[in-house]
C-alpha cells in the first residue's frame, strides 16, 4: 500500500493529508501556518525504552541500556539527534498497551508529529500479537517508521511485516510460558510452606531467610488489641485513633479493616482459590476472629441507618445469646406519621423497643459520662480546642492587618471551625445530666454517646428488662 502525506490550502489555512488510494483523508482540522510548522512539518524521532522489575532482574533489559543502544543508532544512521524524544514506561508489563508513555507515544504519532520510532527490540513495545497488528497498522497509516534494533525489521515490505507477526507470536508465545513457569514456581513455594508473594511480609508477620513467616510481636498485638476494641463495641474508625494513641501507629479505616478480615491471623493461607491451614503462624484465637467477622458483617448490613438505631450493635439476647436485629415501625398518630425503633430477637421473635433501653439505661450512662468527663482524653480534646481557638485569633488578627484577601482568609477559616464543631461537640455530650437534655439532643448525638461509653446490653425480652450493661473502658 503506498501512502503520502502533504499539505493544501483551505480558507488561508493549511490543512494535513495523506493520500492512500487515491483517496484523501483529512486528519487534521484547519489551522494556522505557524502551528503546522511547528507541530507537523518538523517531526521529531522517538525513543520507546519499557522494562518490567521482573525483565530488568532477569534478563539485563535496563531502561539506560536500551536508551544507550537506541541513541547510537540514530547517531550511525543520520537523524537528527538533536530531536530525538525518550518514552520510558519503569516496571510496566508488555501484555497491553495501557502504559502511560506508550499512550503518549501513540497519540504523537496520531498528531503527526512523530516521522519514526525507535526501540531495541519488537517485545519493547508489546508482546501481545493482538496489539502486535494495531500498532503496525497505526504506524502505516500515519507514515512513522518503526526501527528495531535487534529484530531488523523493515514496514515497508510484505516480508518484514510477516517477520513483525512470526515475532509477535514468539513474544506472546515467551510470555505466557513465564506465566506458566512462575505460577508452577509459586505453587513449589507453597508446596514447601515457603510464603508465595514477593515484597514485604504481610502485616503481623516478618519473613525469614527461608522463606517462611514468623510472627511479628508488636504487629500481633496492635491486631489482638484491635479486634479486642471492636469487641468492645468501638467502630472501626474510634479503633483506629486507639492503635494510634495507644501503639504510635495509625492504620487507615480500609487497613485496619483487612487486618481483621485477613485469615492468616489464624493460621489459613488462601492461595488459587484453595484454603491451607495452618499454613502460617496463627496470631489470634480462632473464636475471637470469627466473633470478629460476625461484628463486622454486622455493623455493614446495618450502617446506613446505624445512627437511628443508638444502640446499634450492642443489645443481645440473654435466653439464646444472640444479637439483636434492628427493626422500625411507622405509626399514625392524628395528621401525623412517627417511627418507632425496636431490637428483635432472630431466634426468639420477641422484640424491645428503644425507647425502653433508654430509659433502663440512662441513669448508668449518665454517671459514666460524668467519669469519661475526668479522663486524660477528654482533657487532650480541650487543650485541642484551645489550640484551634487561638489559631482562629491569630488568623483574625492577620486578616484584620490586611496581610492577606477575605477568600485566602475565609478557604484558612473553614477547616478551623469545623475542628471546633467537632471537638465542642465531644465536650458537649459529656455535660448531659439528665433523661430530658438527652431526648433534646440529635439522634446522632445520641448515638455518639451510647456508641462512645456502651459496651453491650443484655436483655430479657420475655421480662422487656435490661439484665446487664457494659461499659467501655475509658483509658
Amino acid at each position: 500500500m503506498s501512502v503520502r502525506r502533504g499539505i493544501f490550502v483551505k480558507n488561508n489555512s493549511l490543512v494535513l493529508y495523506h493520500l492512500s488510494l487515491n483517496s484523501y483523508h483529512l486528519i487534521a482540522a484547519e489551522m494556522p501556518l505557524f502551528y503546522l510548522e511547528e507541530n507537523n512539518l518538523k517531526r521529531i524521532t522517538a525513543i520507546y525504552v519499557r522494562v518490567s522489575s521482573r525483565e530488568q532482574a532477569l534478563q539485563g533489559y535496563s531502561l539506560d541500556a536500551q536508551e544507550l543502544k537506541c541513541r547510537q543508532y540514530a547517531d550511525l544512521m543520520g537523524y537528527d539527534t538533536e530531536n530525538l524524544v525518550l518514552y520510558k514506561d519503569d516496571g510496566f508489563s508488555a501484555k497491553s498497551l495501557n502504559r502511560p508513555r506508550m499512550q503518549d507515544l501513540i497519540k504523537g504519532i496520531k498528531d503527526g508529529k512523530i516521522v519514526r520510532v525507535i526501540v531495541y527490540k519488537l517485545d519493547r513495545l508489546t508482546r501481545s500479537v493482538t496489539d502486535v497488528y494495531q500498532l503496525m497498522q497505526m504506524f502505516m497509516d500515519f507514515d512513522c517508521e518503526l526501527k528495531a534494533i535487534v529484530d531488523s525489521l523493515d514496514l515497508t515490505s510484505a516480508n518484514g511485516r510477516m517477520l513483525v507477526g512470526m515475532l509477535s507470536i514468539i513474544a506472546q508465545w515467551e510470555r505466557e510460558v513465564i506465566s506458566e513457569r512462575t505460577k508452577d514456581g509459586l505453587a513449589e513455594k507453597v508446596n514447601q510452606g515457603k510464603y508465595p508473594y514477593g515484597g514485604r511480609a504481610p502485616f503481623g508477620w516478618d519473613k525469614q531467610k527461608d522463606g517462611k513467616l514468623c510472627i511479628n510481636e508488636e504487629q500481633a498485638s496492635i491486631k489482638n488489641a484491635a479486634a479486642d476494641w471492636i469487641l468492645e463495641g468501638y467502630s472501626l474508625s474510634r479503633v483506629c485513633e486507639l492503635v494510634q494513641e495507644h501503639y504510635g501507629y495509625k492504620p487507615t479505616f480500609d487497613s485496619l479493616k483487612r487486618y481483621m478480615e485477613d485469615e492468616k491471623n489464624i493460621g489459613i493461607l488462601v492461595y488459587n482459590g484453595e484454603r491451607k491451614v495452618d499454613f502460617v503462624p496463627a496470631l489470634m484465637d480462632d473464636n475471637k476472629f470469627q466473633e470478629v467477622q460476625y461484628y463486622l458483617s454486622f455493623r455493614a448490613h446495618h450502617a446506613p441507618f446505624k445512627s437511628r438505631y443508638i444502640f446499634h450493635s450492642l443489645v443481645y439476647c440473654t435466653k439464646c445469646g444472640s444479637r439483636l436485629d434492628q427493626r422500625s415501625t411507622v405509626k399514625k398518630q392524628g395528621a401525623e406519621r412517627k417511627r418507632y425503633f425496636y431490637y428483635s430477637c432472630p431466634n426468639c421473635s420477641k422484640r424491645i423497643s428503644q425507647k425502653i433501653l433508654i430509659e433502663q439505661t440512662f441513669f448508668d450512662v449518665a454517671k459514666a459520662l460524668a467519669d469519661w468527663r475526668q479522663t486524660e482524653r477528654m482533657k487532650r480534646v480541650e487543650i485541642s480546642l484551645n489550640a484551634i481557638n487561638k489559631k482562629i485569633q491569630d488568623l483574625e488578627q492577620a486578616y484584620m492587618d490586611d496581610e492577606f484577601d477575605a477568600k485566602s482568609y475565609m478557604k484558612a477559616r473553614q477547616p478551623l471551625d469545623k475542628n471546633v464543631e467537632d471537638l465542642e461537640k465531644q465536650i458537649r455530650i459529656f455535660d448531659v445530666k439528665d433523661i430530658d437534655a438527652f431526648y433534646a439532643l440529635d439522634y446522632k448525638d445520641q448515638y455518639l454517646i451510647m456508641d462512645l461509653v456502651v459496651s453491650k446490653v443484655e436483655v430479657d425480652l420475655e421480662k422487656k428488662r435490661v439484665v446487664t450493661l457494659k461499659f467501655k473502658s475509658n483509658d
